[in-house]
């Protein structure tokens, strides 16, 4: 036996040092898969999301810092005001915590795109209006005091359908503003350049366009002390597709170059920003690269509107419902561009706010997606003490149907590892509309989006829509138009501008398309 003993004690001693070696691995491994886990948590971010509205439709359309470091956002409101939609208005501070709101229009429909603070600690607003002034739509233009209270307020256009998409301060104190007119010009639309006082009394107002639709959807005020706009221009090419297109024009209106580039399907910018090369960076969205889908599209020009370089952003081709579109963009002071938009093909629900990073040369570096199971739209991007902001349109989040949109991001990583935190603040400062055009207030239900500017309604309904058959749409003359019904959307044939008429029940609804 014991000449066995020592071997014994030798494999027993093996067996001991291998369990010494496991134990010592597993530990590792475990020691290391903290240490990344405290590494990746360090590099985790936080998204802070905030909504504002209240019962019905809210749709938020711009976001400017201000003198006090908080911030001011603009849109419209079904929820509040007088009329079927009006001018909201909601002032936050550097916290995002809520200090006021206004619901700024009249009986029908008011809608702002633009906001600007003036020196005096006011705001200036602009947009349109079929309540009052000459045509079906005039672009609209309100000058408030610093908590929101009408100072004055002024329409603009003819007959026919005239809107303000973007307003810029001028030395003298006056205002530039842009759009499109259907009213004046050569063609189905025309750009629309419009120069006020500070009273908003116009000094000069210029058209530029062809026989077909050529649309500023952005306005800037470059270093050199000029102007520049893009938008869609389709009156350049053969065909009825629109191009992206920049204008440069000096104070007087007076055009330094009108460009137009122009590829094998429609591209369509609606931002743009000047560069620290004094380059302009456009944004937007084309079918020229994945059709039948959009991608967002990204392209610049040098100072002198020379073409320099394009560059789509987006996913495969999976259907036809996969889109995205860019909708702001800005040079940010780490040198990268930033812009923001929507994207069908990221992102969890119908369709995400799209955030994304991208180098000088518009080469991708990173972008997030943020949403739910709705739909979140980007349309205003800034940047505000190394924080980006991103404001928009939920249908998500928020207290009932569309809201407000804000996401906080506290620096310009833009990683995906990001935490929620998520606030929604049901605005009970303001009166509901009391007019019928408002009755969805009060009955079982509600549409959207309003102005239609595709061929889907959505049905918000306080319990289930029983009643197909008792869905009717008519057209302004009270002929009856045919529609498909699926669950709770409409599909309407293909409509022509104008207002619709649309009954659910004993519910009734004036849709505007634009």
């Amino acid at each position: 036996m014991s000449e066995f003993a020592p071997q014994i004690c030798i494999e027993g001693g093996q067996y001991f040092f291998h369990l010494y070696l496991a134990f010592m691995k597993r530990l590792f491994i475990l020691f290391y898969t903290c240490l990344f886990a405290v590494l990746l948590n360090a590099q985790k971010d936080t998204a802070f999301i905030y909504t504002f509205g209240g019962e019905q439709d809210e749709q938020g359309r711009d976001i400017e810092l201000t003198a006090d470091s908080g911030f001011i956002m603009v849109g419209a409101t079904s929820s509040f005001g007088d009329g079927n939609s009006d001018i909201y208005l909601v002032k936050v501070d550097s916290n995002i915590k809520y200090q006021w709101s206004r619901a700024i229009g009249h009986f029908h429909l008011e809608f702002g795109h633009a906001v600007k603070q003036t020196k005096d600690g006011g705001y200036i607003i602009c947009g349109y209006s079929n309540s009052q002034g000459n045509g079906s739509y005039d672009g609209y233009l309100v000058l408030t005091d610093d908590t929101g209270a009408v100072v004055w307020e002024k329409y603009y256009g003819g007959f026919d359908w005239d809107k303000f998409y973007d307003v810029e301060l001028t030395p003298d104190g006056g205002f530039m503003l842009v759009g499109e007119t259907n009213s004046f010009g050569a063609g189905d639309a025309d750009a629309w350049i419009v120069k006020t006082d500070s009273l908003g009394t116009i000094e000069w107002e210029k058209f530029i366009g062809g026989k077909k639709k050529d649309i500023a959807h952005a306005l800037i005020s470059t270093k050199d002390g000029n102007y520049a706009f893009c938008g869609e221009n389709a009156s350049k090419n053969d065909t009825t597709k629109g191009d992206a297109w920049l204008v440069k024009f000096d104070g007087s209106g007076k055009v330094q170059f009108d460009v137009t580039h122009q590829k094998s399907e429609y591209e369509i910018t609606n931002d743009l920003c000047e560069t620290s090369d004094s380059g302009l960076v456009l944004i937007g969205k084309t079918q020229s690269y994945n059709y039948p889908i959009e991608d967002i599209i990204e392209i610049k020009y040098n100072s002198e509107g020379i073409f320099i370089w394009e560059v789509p952003h987006g996913g495969v081709w999976i259907s036809a419902n996969k889109n995205d579109g860019g909708k702001s963009i800005s040079e940010f002071s780490d040198g990268n561009l930033y812009f923001n938009g929507y994207s069908s093909t990221f992102g969890n629900g119908e369709a995400g706010m799209y955030i994304s990073k991208t180098d000088k040369n518009g080469q991708y570096i990173s972008a997030p997606s943020f949403g739910a199971l709705g739909i979140e739209m980007g349309y205003s991007l800034i940047e505000a003490n190394g924080a980006i902001l991103s404001f928009g349109t939920t249908s998500s989040y928020g207290f009932n149907y569309t809201d407000f949109y804000l996401v906080k991001f506290d620096t310009v990583d833009l990683i995906s590892n990001y935490s929620l935190v998520v606030q929604e603040n049901n605005d009970v400062t303001l009166n509901k509309p009391l007019n019928i055009e408002n009755y969805q207030n009060q009955g079982k239900y509600s549409i959207h989006p309003n102005p239609l500017t595709g061929n889907v309604l959505n049905i918000n309904s306080r319990g289930t829509v029983n009643d197909y058959s008792s869905i009717t749409l008519y057209n302004a003359q009270g002929a009856k138009l045919p529609i498909t019904i699926n669950n709770q959307t409409i599909e309407t044939p293909v409509l022509s501008k104008g207002l619709y008429i649309l009954q659910i029940e004993n519910e009734i609804f004036k849709i505007v398309k634009e």
